[in-house]
């Protein structure tokens, strides 16, 4: 359970700081890299799996979460935090290293400084995160992500992708689960990929009614076939249908994993960025053990 927090913990500071570091045009893309990222992981651990013990997997999976704790000790704070602490000379630096120019750096933290003396004007009472989420320009893209968050669970996401290789094997045909769970992580990151690249072109919401779409579609074409071949003998023309339709879900389903992490970093004011992020991500999980609940609760995969 420790590895499994850390990692979750690594995953959302790493999405906060890039959301208040990054440029705003590079921002959705480097977030969605973080996926692709998320999703090599999954690959070279399924990958490792089918070859090795699993236990020594489990020491394997250590290597890479250590290497990036200590990294964070590398990194400099947010420019942003440093700001709103009164550490302006600390801000510069950070922003220098960050971006690379010192000049830049220095325009920059201009244009942060005037518009966090604007908030602080405009605010009559001290900085409370709880009295901003309660402001019109916080609560809106709060209460949008926070539900997106929550439907993106009820919807079965997850439950899809991590009893794929179980939904495949219900059909009755001969199935290699090492192969398949392994092809699955490779239409996972390639997707991932394809989406960092589209999030340059496409608009979001564009991105997101074709993702919607294209996944309900594939969840209702399995249905459909299964309840159609409810009774008769299974084959493994019927496996390859249902893992067609489950990969076909995987790729249209990788936009509405990645986008919980973008709307954090486009949609919420500067002030509250940060401290809102652990919420969103509190909700995820809080929808996530729901599931399993009930999962565990009624005995059915799906």
């Amino acid at each position: 359970a420790l590895p499994i927090f850390s990692n979750k913990n690594l995953y959302m500071y790493f999405q906060v700081y890039i959301a208040e570091t990054a440029e705003p045009n590079l921002r959705s893309i480097l977030i969605g890299a973080l996926y692709v990222s998320y999703s090599l992981g999954i690959l070279i651990v399924y990958s490792l799996g089918s070859a090795l013990h699993w236990r020594m997997v489990a020491w394997c999976a250590c290597i890479l979460p250590i290497c990036a704790s200590i990294a964070i000790f590398l990194i400099p704070e947010t420019p942003a935090w440093l700001l709103r602490n009164n550490k302006q000379a600390k801000a510069q630096k950070a922003l220098t290293f960050l971006r690379g120019s010192e000049i830049i750096a220095r325009k920059e933290i201009n244009d942060m400084s005037e518009r966090l003396s604007k908030e602080r004007a405009s605010t009559r009472t001290s900085e409370n995160i709880f009295q901003f989420c309660t402001e019109r320009c916080a609560i809106k893209p709060l209460f949008i992500v926070i539900v997106f968050s929550i439907l993106q669970m009820l919807s079965g996401s997850f439950i899809v992708i991590f009893y794929a290789i179980d939904i495949i094997a219900d059909f009755g045909a001969d199935v290699d689960t090492k192969s398949a769970a392994i092809w699955t992580a490779v239409v996972r990151m390639l997707c991932s990929l394809t989406f960092c690249v589209i999030l340059l072109f496409v608009r979001r919401r564009r991105i997101l009614t074709i993702s919607s779409i294209g996944s309900g579609l594939s969840c209702l074409i399995l249905s459909l076939y299964m309840y159609a071949r409810l009774g008769l003998p299974k084959s493994n023309m019927d496996a390859l249908i249902a893992a067609g339709c489950l990969f076909a879900y995987i790729a249209f389903n990788t936009a509405i994993m990645v986008l919980p992490g973008i709307m954090i970093g486009e949609l919420f004011p500067a002030r509250i960025r940060g401290r809102t992020a652990g919420g969103v991500f509190a909700a995820l999980n809080v929808s996530l053990f729901a599931m399993r609940v009930g999962r565990a609760t009624t005995g059915d995969r799906v």
